[in-house]
């Protein structure tokens, strides 16, 4: 399996606009690309606009964008274009398109089609301290694994596969930060999910059509859809959400 790298390395160079407050993708390079700066910038800020529907190379792996300590924190704008072929397979704790987004951020406007997430790691973990095995937690859904901003406007057809917790068809956990004494209020609106989410291993729960599970702070859901299959082993497992805890101010609305 080849990586993203090997496309992203030619697009690098035209995406070197630092101080650029809209950057346009219209190539399947500048995809990959904006794949690969965002292991070195958080794009706040800044808009990302894709410009036509692209086609994935399947047989080349995608490097989610973000992580846990660099979140994407921009503006991701799909303009209503489709994404096609993208697949994920590794053991990393948070897989999708964006790995992890901040609460400044805003996904929204696209199709994601033909594409496939797999959480391949364990679903236990020893613990050498405690001395036994304990849940591994792998944060991974098609869009955002760790969503901690804004999803608006998305629809996604892609299947999504794990033998580890919080697994969901859109998002893998909608969570609130704590800043100030005050949590952030994450949203998910006017989404559709319409693809498979697989969810097996012993251990393994929370899986949800739109989200494996919200927790702290304001999560708010509203005008969602999910026609596709949520299959788990699990009790924890619902058609829009696996596992929901979450403030009092907390909504889910018209879904």
């Amino acid at each position: 399996m080849k990586k993203g790298i090997i496309y992203g390395k030619e697009s690098i160079q035209d995406w070197d606009r630092a101080d650029a407050k809209i950057m346009e993708i219209d190539a399947v390079v500048d995809l990959y690309g904006f794949s690969i700066l965002s292991e070195a910038t958080d794009f706040a800020g800044q808009t990302i606009k894709l410009t036509k529907s692209i086609s994935l190379d399947p047989s080349v792996e995608w490097i989610p964008i973000g992580s846990t300590s660099k979140p994407f924190a921009g503006t991701f704008d799909g303009g209503m274009n489709t994404i096609t072929g993208m697949y994920v397979d590794n053991e990393t704790a948070y897989i999708g398109m964006f790995a992890v987004t901040a609460p400044s951020s805003m996904v929204k406007n696209f199709y994601l089609e033909d594409s496939e997430f797999i959480y391949s790691g364990p679903s236990l973990k020893y613990n050498e301290e405690k001395q036994k095995d304990e849940e591994v937690g792998a944060y991974m859904g098609s869009i955002v694994g760790d969503l901690r901003g804004d999803l608006d406007t998305v629809y996604s057809s892609a299947t999504v596969k794990s033998v580890a917790m919080q697994v969901g068809g859109l998002v893998g956990r909608a969570n609130g930060l704590k800043v100030d004494e005050k949590y952030t209020t994450s949203t998910i609106n006017n989404c559709w999910f319409d693809g498979q989410v697989v969810l097996t291993g012993k251990t393994a729960r929370y899986a949800g059509g739109i989200a494996g599970v919200t927790v702290q702070g304001n999560i708010e859901i509203t005008n969602c859809l999910n026609t596709g299959s949520v299959t788990a082993g699990s009790e924890q497992s619902g058609g829009l959400i696996g596992w929901y805890y979450t403030s009092d101010e907390s909504v889910i609305q018209n879904s």
